[in-house]
C-alpha cells in the first residue's frame, strides 16, 4: 500500500521523471513507509496487513503484543525508502550520508568531512569527541556532555571504567540476541541495505 498509494499521489509533478526512470529500467518503484504505516494510517490497512503478517508468523519477532514498537524498529530502520525520495528530488552530489557509527570516532575526521561538505571552516573534533557523546544519557539536546566512561557504566558495570576504544568495541554486543535470531535480522535487512548503499555510493558496516 505504501507503494500503490505513493504512487497515485506522486507519480506525477516533481517526481514524474523518477517514476518513469525506474520504469523503463525495470527498477523497483518507490514507497512511502512513514506516511502509510503510521500516524493516522495504523488503524487502518496498514495495520491490519501487520496483523495478519503477524498471526501467518506466530514465532517471528513480528508476533508481540505491541505491534507499533516492532512496526516502529523494523520499518523505520528501512532508511533507503525516505532517503529515496530526497536523492529523486536533489542532485546526488548536493546530499552527503553520514554513518551514525562514524561520529564516534575520536579523530573528529568523519565530522571534519561533512564540515568541508557544508563549506564550513575546518576544525579540529577530537577534543570535542573525546570528552563524551550528547544527547544521551537522559541529557536531551547538545548543551550537555555525557562522558565517555558515564555512557559505559549505562552499558555495563556502574563500577567499570571503560577507554573509548574498550566500549566502541563492547556495544557491538549490548544487545543480547541469540545467533539465530541476529542471523534472521541480518538477512531482513541485508537486500534493503544493499539497497540504501547503491544509492549513496558508500557502504556501513551494519552486516557485522
Amino acid at each position: 500500500i505504501g507503494i500503490k498509494i505513493a504512487k497515485k499521489l506522486y507519480g506525477r509533478g516533481a517526481f514524474q521523471q523518477e517514476y518513469q526512470r525506474r520504469e523503463s529500467q525495470g527498477l523497483p518503484p518507490m514507497a512511502d513507509i512513514d506516511g502509510q504505516c503510521y500516524g493516522s494510517r495504523v488503524q487502518g490497512a496498514p495495520r491490519k496487513q501487520w496483523v495478519e503478517l503477524a498471526r501467518a508468523q506466530p514465532h517471528k519477532f513480528l508476533n508481540v503484543p505491541n505491534l507499533h514498537l516492532s512496526q516502529a524498529m523494523i520499518g523505520r530502520s528501512l532508511y533507503v525508502y525516505p532517503l529515496e525520495w530526497w536523492y529523486a528530488l536533489f542532485p546526488k552530489q548536493d546530499l552527503y550520508f553520514l554513518c551514525t557509527e562514524e561520529m564516534r570516532d575520536v579523530s573528529g575526521e568523519p565530522v571534519n568531512k561533512l564540515g568541508r561538505f557544508l563549506g564550513l571552516p575546518s576544525y579540529n573534533f577530537s577534543s570535542i569527541i573525546s570528552e563524551g557523546m550528547y544527547n544521551v544519557g537522559g541529557h536531551k539536546g547538545y548543551d550537555k556532555v555525557t562522558s565517555w566512561e558515564e555512557v559505559a557504566k549505562e552499558h555495563g558495570d556502574e563500577n567499570e571504567t571503560l577507554t573509548i576504544d574498550q566500549y566502541q568495541e563492547e556495544i557491538k554486543e549490548d544487545v543480547p540476541l541469540s545467533e539465530e535470531f541476529r542471523k534472521e535480522i541480518l538477512e531482513f535487512f541485508k537486500p534493503h541495505n544493499e539497497r540504501l548503499f547503491e544509492l549513496v555510493g558508500r557502504r556501513c558496516s551494519w552486516d557485522e
